[in-house]
């Protein structure tokens, strides 16, 4: 099992979220906890770096992470 740190805002951003949503992403972050290796890699697109950074669905919305 690995843990999770994350940026600052995101508690912002989850106190924006409908509470149904909110269980979804807290659901994800389990699943990525256990196994953070989901997801597809960004690699470097459109001249930004993003590599080390994985694209994840929670819901049907799009985000990111770094390993």
């Amino acid at each position: 099992m690995y843990t999770i740190k994350t940026h600052f805002l995101v508690e912002e951003d989850l106190k924006a979220l409908d509470h149904s949503l909110v269980l979804l992403v807290f659901k994800k972050l389990k699943q990525l906890q256990n196994a953070p290796q989901q997801g597809e890699l960004l690699g470097n697109k459109y001249n930004m770096d993003l590599s080390g950074y994985r694209k994840v669905y929670v819901a049907k919305k799009k985000s990111a992470y770094c390993l």
